[in-house]
Order: structure tokens, then C-alpha cells, then sequence
């Protein structure tokens, strides 16, 4: 008898020790959302039907970020909101995270570029952890997450991330956890698009969504540039990868979906290999592709999901409305800050995040110049809020944001 137990518990301590694999490295989604929602834009795009800004918000306030010596703003690549401060990740030429009230006074810098305590060489993105009072800045150059505290900017300590075989450039605190994205660099190995770090050691804790499953069953995850995760500083954070048509969010099981954009010309891993077996494209090759790529933009006001989708070399840019269930596309103007009845209607804004008081836009540095020139020519809309202030800044100013609520 004893004889022919032995198997059995061998094999029960088999069955058991892959169910323990498949919980800690394979997470499918097979307990889906039963809220999840679904964005149809195929009739939008086919339609010449579109709404404007000033049918979804009300009023734009206008805070003009203080410019001196001490923050010189060459790029945006992030802006988060937490309180009355804003935080804005700049890692081109001027490098650091920048904190600002919401009078748009410059307020301090969070750590510096260098490789002692508290420095970073490359800075990729950050994280608030509201619960906890903390920040946590990625730096990817040196698989390093430094930690700071939210309060007083001063710099606590370090995560060294122990797998390099990843690279990660993107970071979101969720409650207690901490979670990045992740590029493989060994040629063949299986990518998980989602990475739960260990606080403590610096480990993989958890691995989710296997890229060949959920980014349309597709590798190449070579667009590391582009953000990944969305509304960063809810309860319930969004990511999504490129290619992928799905927002995943967060909650007490884990990552599970909560927006899918629905078309039939979203790009497929059948149409990445035929033009992968012919030549492999370039950066510009790729986006002349008639297919959808991927969302590039992601925020949510109350009951409005704002996103933009990459068509046809063209930017689209959308309005769900989850109390309504329809989709909508937006205007190629905007009324609310600049006068439409002047010839040039002025710059169409990207939302990067949002608050309570509603969502943020910003005139990236590189828009600064025609911004100034629309300005000084007297085409910012006549109730446009700091209009007056607008129309007097010096060309080296730092950024415009725009709150629309």
C-alpha cells in the first residue's frame, strides 16, 4: 500500500506546486469585470458628426507656471495633481520633478541628477503613495527606485529592482504595492506587461499579463516612450501597453479589464507578422499603417473617459460617456481657450491628467512659441481666464496649464 501512496502525493506535490506557479507568475483574466465597459468608434470614425469642448466642459481656468533660474522646463513627459500641488516630471535637458502650486508658484525640486544618495541618472517616471506619503521615482538607468516623502521632498531611501533581465520605465503605486512595466531584453523570454515589486527586497512579487496574450499577441515592445499607466493618482489606476485595445485596472483581485475600444481596424498580431515578413518598418512606416496602434492618451472627469487613438497617420481623439454608454469625437477646435471665429483656431489640448477640479492640459514647451504668437495676436478666446497676463509673457516662459472643468 505504502508503495503505491508514494506516487500519488508526488504527484499531488506536482499539481500543487504549478497551481502555486500559475497564481504567482500567470494571472489570466478569466474572472472579468462584470463592469467593465466597451467604447465602439467605428461609427465615429465614419461619421462627420463631432462634439465640441464647450459641449463637455464649462469653463477653463488658466495657471501660468512661474518661470526663474531655478526651473526651466525643456519637456513634459508627466503632470500629476495631489492636493492644491502639481508635480511635473520633465527628463529631457532640465531633468528632475518639479512641484508647483496650483497659483502656478514654483515650489521645490524633488532630488537631483547624479548617482549619490537621493540622485538619479535617468529619470523615467513617478508615483504618489497618498496612503503612505510618499514618492517614488523610477530610475531606469540604474534599476533603481528611489523613495522620497511626499510632504517635505527629502529623500528616505532606495529599492534596488534585483531583476535585470527586465527593463522598466514606467512606475504606479496601488494601496500598498508597487507595480512597473516591463521590456524583455533576453531575445525569445516571455515579457509579463505588469511587474508587482517586493517593497522590501526589490524583487518580483507577481507577474501579469503575458505580453503574447494581452498586447494583441504581440512582442515588440519597443515603444517604451509612451505612457502605460493612466489616471495615476485614483483609488483604481488604468495601464495599457502598446497595441493593446483593453485599459486594464486594478482592485483587490488584482488587474482585471475596465475599457475596451472596439474596432475593426485595431491592429491584430496576424497584421504585425505580414509586415514584419516583408520589411521591418520604422517608427513612421508603422504609423501610416491603416490600423489603429494603440491609445496614447488616457484620463477620466465624473462620468467623462477622455482617449486618443493613432489612425491612419492621424490623431483621433475621443469622449465616452459612462452614464450614457456613447462615444464621441472631438472637434478639431478648441473655443474654450482660443477665439475660433480668427482664421487659425490655435492648438488642440492632450489631456494628462485629472482632479477634482476637473482636467489638466498643458501647452507643451515645444507649442510655447506659436502658443505666444496666437496670443500676442489677439486670438486666445475674449473670457479666456489670465487672458490679459497670457498675452504678456516672455518667449522663454515656462508652460501653460489649462484646468477644464
Amino acid at each position: 500500500m505504502q508503495k503505491k501512496i508514494i506516487p500519488i502525493i508526488t504527484l499531488g506535490i506536482v499539481i500543487t506546486s504549478c497551481v502555486i506557479s500559475k497564481q504567482k507568475f500567470d494571472i489570466n483574466l478569466a474572472e472579468k469585470n462584470p463592469k467593465s465597459l466597451t467604447s465602439d468608434i467605428d461609427s465615429c470614425l465614419k461619421t462627420q458628426k463631432k462634439v465640441y469642448l464647450s459641449e463637455v466642459f464649462k469653463h477653463v481656468k488658466t495657471i501660468i507656471l512661474e518661470t526663474n533660474s531655478d526651473v526651466l522646463l525643456d519637456n513634459i513627459n508627466s503632470i500629476q495633481v495631489y492636493g492644491d500641488k502639481i508635480f511635473i516630471l520633465d527628463n529631457n535637458k532640465s531633468m528632475g520633478l518639479y512641484l508647483f502650486d496650483k497659483n502656478g508658484k514654483f515650489i521645490q525640486r524633488i532630488g537631483s541628477v547624479g548617482q549619490g544618495p537621493g540622485e538619479y541618472v535617468r529619470l523615467d517616471d513617478f508615483t504618489i503613495d497618498k496612503k503612505n506619503k510618499l514618492i517614488y521615482v523610477l530610475d531606469s538607468y540604474t534599476h533603481n527606485i528611489l523613495k522620497y516623502d511626499l510632504m517635505t521632498g527629502k529623500y528616505i531611501s532606495d529599492i534596488r529592482l534585483r531583476d535585470h533581465s527586465i527593463s522598466s520605465h514606467h512606475i504606479q503605486c496601488v494601496g500598498d504595492k508597487l507595480y512597473v512595466d516591463a521590456t524583455n531584453r533576453i531575445k525569445g523570454g516571455e515579457t509579463f506587461l505588469i511587474q508587482e515589486i517586493n517593497l522590501s527586497t526589490g524583487e518580483i512579487a507577481k507577474k501579469w499579463l503575458p505580453a503574447l496574450v494581452y498586447n494583441s499577441n504581440i512582442s515588440d515592445l519597443n515603444h517604451i516612450g509612451q505612457d502605460v499607466f493612466y489616471d495615476k493618482m485614483q483609488d483604481s489606476p488604468k495601464f495599457i501597453q502598446t497595441y493593446m485595445n483593453t485599459l486594464m485596472t486594478f482592485n483587490k483581485q488584482g488587474v482585471v479589464p475596465y475599457l475596451t475600444i472596439k474596432s475593426i481596424d485595431f491592429i491584430t498580431g496576424a497584421d504585425m507578422a505580414k509586415i514584419k515578413s516583408t520589411d521591418a518598418p520604422g517608427t513612421m512606416d508603422l504609423l501610416k499603417i491603416p490600423k489603429i496602434l494603440g491609445i496614447n492618451a488616457f484620463t477620466t472627469y465624473k462620468n467623462i473617459i477622455y482617449y486618443n487613438c493613432k489612425y491612419k497617420e492621424y490623431l483621433y481623439k475621443f469622449i465616452y460617456n459612462t452614464t450614457t454608454g456613447k462615444t464621441s469625437r472631438l472637434n478639431g477646435t478648441d473655443e474654450l481657450v482660443y477665439d475660433i471665429n480668427k482664421e487659425n483656431v490655435g492648438l488642440i489640448p492632450k489631456f494628462y491628467t485629472s482632479s477634482d477640479d476637473g482636467m489638466y492640459s498643458i501647452v507643451h514647451p515645444l507649442q510655447m512659441k506659436s502658443f505666444l504668437e496666437l496670443a500676442k495676436a489677439g486670438k486666445l478666446a475674449k473670457n479666456l481666464d489670465k487672458r490679459d497676463q497670457l498675452m504678456k509673457l516672455s518667449d522663454d516662459a515656462n508652460p501653460v496649464i489649462f484646468v477644464y472643468e
